[in-house]
């Protein structure tokens, strides 16, 4: 038995006001969950008790339940993980994510070649852009981003195209800058709220060049759906420079944005974007969104 999984079971056990040892029964189907092979081979119910430490009665009433709801199979030898199993975990937004970055590897791998610069693949998550992965050189340009590190939809290039295509408001995805400090005398309060009233609620700055009113970020966006390509001109590092384009799967599902990042001094937005909207829909084409006479 997998000694990690049964101390983190008996330690939510104790959270739970349960008790040191797995009495609750979704603790004690874990444990058993935990025993049963996924590799084809099979366990008894005597070896699963003794592993589990549960009592033979109570381990053969879960694998009952689990047998049932097909997170567990019954076999002549024994018993292992269920034909479900499979399908609860490839719906799973980690293994979901995993495979899409795998089969956008090569793409980025081609747009790094064309450019010679950072590239980028990311969806939207939570209120940003989760970088899914990220391709660079020796001259990249200098941008603080690492695989797994949430960017702010507002101010990128990934976040711009993904707000423009996407069916949820961009205020969904966007971050808010920290209130005022509690020393701010009420009437300044009162004539901030009203003054916001009209602009529009602010979003975060991160640079000079940020836009920080859900107006302005709403008449970029119709721009990007028209354009097909978004551009983030020194909106999150002052020195760099994007460009991004979504990338469609089955059905024409909005799944993900790549980009190219670009020195200020170096970028031509007609020569990357043309990089980027070949590798986008190369992209696309692959992952089923686009006929072949597309």
């Amino acid at each position: 038995m997998n000694a990690t999984v049964k101390s983190a079971v008996r330690a939510a056990a104790t959270a739970e006001g349960i008790g040191p040892e797995p009495h609750g029964a979704v603790a004690k189907s874990v444990l058993v969950l935990d025993t049963l092979p996924g590799d084809g081979n099979s366990i008894g119910l005597a070896e699963i008790a003794r592993r589990t430490g549960l009592p033979k009665t109570t381990v053969h009433r879960i694998l009952g339940i689990l047998t049932g709801l097909g997170l567990a199979g019954r076999h002549p030898t024994g018993y292992r993980l269920g034909d479900h199993i499979p399908d609860l975990v490839k719906e799973t937004p980690c293994v979901r994510t995993t495979e899409l970055r795998e089969r956008m590897l090569p793409y980025l791998l081609d747009l790094h070649r064309l450019t010679d610069e950072a590239v980028h693949f990311g969806v939207l998550r939570d209120q940003g852009v989760l970088c899914l992965e990220r391709l660079h050189g020796h001259r990249s340009a200098p941008l603080p981003v690492r695989v797994g590190r949430v960017l702010p939809a507002h101010a990128t290039a990934l976040g711009k195209v993904l707000l423009a295509f996407t069916d949820e408001p961009a205020h969904a995805h966007t971050s808010a800058p920290a209130p005022a400090p509690a020393s701010a005398s009420a009437s300044a309060s009162a004539s901030a709220s009203a003054q916001g009233s009209r602009q529009g609620p602010e979003l975060a700055p991160f640079t000079a060049r940020t836009l920080t009113r859900t107006a302005a970020l709403a008449r970029e966006l119709a721009t990007v759906r028209t354009r097909g390509i978004a551009l983030d001109h020194g909106e999150f590092r002052p020195e760099v420079h994007c460009l991004a384009a979504p990338v469609w799967g089955p059905g024409r599902v909005l799944v993900g944005a790549v980009s190219t990042s670009w020195p200020a001094n170096r970028l031509c937005v007609e020569e990357a974007g043309r990089h980027v909207r070949l590798v986008a829909h190369a992209a696309s084409r692959a992952l089923g969104s686009l006929s072949e006479a597309a």
